[in-house]
Parts: C-alpha cells; sequence; structure tokens
C-alpha cells in the first residue's frame, strides 16, 4: 500500500473509532483482519508468479494465456473463500465477540438486547 493509502487508512479509522466507539472499533478491526486474510488467501501467490512466469513467457500469447489461467484460478478461490466465510458466518462472529455460536447477536439477528439493572 502506497503512503498515501496508508494515512487514508489513519484518518478513516480515526473518524470509525470516533463513529462506533471503542468496542465497536474492536468488532470492526477484527472484522477488517478476517477479511484482510481472506484477501490474502484467494490470491493464492498469483501477483508474484505473474510476474515470474509472464517474463519467462516466450510470446505475448503465452502472457495472455497464463494471465487467464491465473484470473480463473483466483476467481474460483475467491467464490470458494466467500461460500466459506458466508456458511461460517455465525461462527465467526462468535469467535470475535466472545460468545459460541453467534450468541452474542439476538434472536432477529440484529445487536443483543440492552441489559436491564437489577430491582432494587
Amino acid at each position: 500500500m502506497t503512503l498515501v493509502g496508508n494515512a487514508l487508512l489513519l484518518v478513516l479509522d480515526g473518524w470509525v473509532n470516533g463513529l462506533l466507539g471503542n468496542e465497536g472499533y474492536g468488532l470492526y478491526t477484527a472484522a477488517r483482519r478476517v477479511l484482510q486474510f481472506g484477501g490474502f488467501v484467494v490470491l493464492l501467490g498469483m501477483e508474484n508468479a505473474m510476474i515470474r512466469y509472464a517474463a519467462l513467457a516466450r510470446d505475448r500469447d503465452g502472457a495472455r494465456i497464463l494471465a487467464g489461467r491465473a484470473l480463473g484460478l483466483v476467481v474460483v478461490a475467491s467464490v470458494l473463500v466467500g461460500a466459506a466465510a458466508w456458511a461460517g458466518a455465525p461462527w465467526i462472529a462468535g469467535a470475535l465477540s466472545g460468545s459460541a455460536g453467534g450468541a452474542a447477536l439476538g434472536a432477529e439477528g440484529g445487536p443483543p438486547p440492552a441489559a436491564t439493572p437489577p430491582p432494587d
């Protein structure tokens, strides 16, 4: 990421922290890390492999075929990782919130109900 991108990300993080508060920002950061990890896994190292093998290709057609295959593999991996993330969303939400199976969410899938104060 470039210097400007990092600076903008820092400003965005400060704005989101002010908007969500400390607890919400922690959940946001954990979710962002899960997405970053998924993006890393999905690329399968193709960004580095493409540079190497495209340079070794004998002609432009070979490089185009290689790029098409790499793109196809990344698309298939993206669909599989996306489907796994969608299927595992309740577990991921529970793991990020510290509860089992997404129990931190309310019955309707929204935020948990507010705690009632104990009677006097």
